[in-house]
């Protein structure tokens, strides 16, 4: 099966939107990964990292100078990161 790619109208609650998608999808038998925005599982961090990765990568080839922030939902989780 392909993915499906849908996009939440802007008068809709967006969980409940998603949600019924999903109950629609598993009701006829599909085996359905939902994947959250924003980094907010351990996958979707991951992006974030290498996302960070490449732009790290992407200064030291053209020798630009970043300084990056990195926030979690906890203060004391609070990263800052320069080069």
């Amino acid at each position: 099966m392909e993915p499906i790619l849908k996009i939440c109208p802007k008068n809709e609650n967006f969980s409940q939107y998603y949600e019924k998608i999903i109950e629609d999808l598993k009701s006829k038998g599909t085996n359905v990964y939902f994947i959250p925005g924003g980094g907010s599982n351990p996958k979707g961090a991951l992006g974030y990292v290498e996302c960070l990765k490449e732009i790290i990568k992407e200064n030291n080839k053209y020798n630009f100078f970043t300084n990056c922030a990195c926030y979690r939902e906890m203060q004391e989780h609070n990263r800052f990161v320069s080069r």
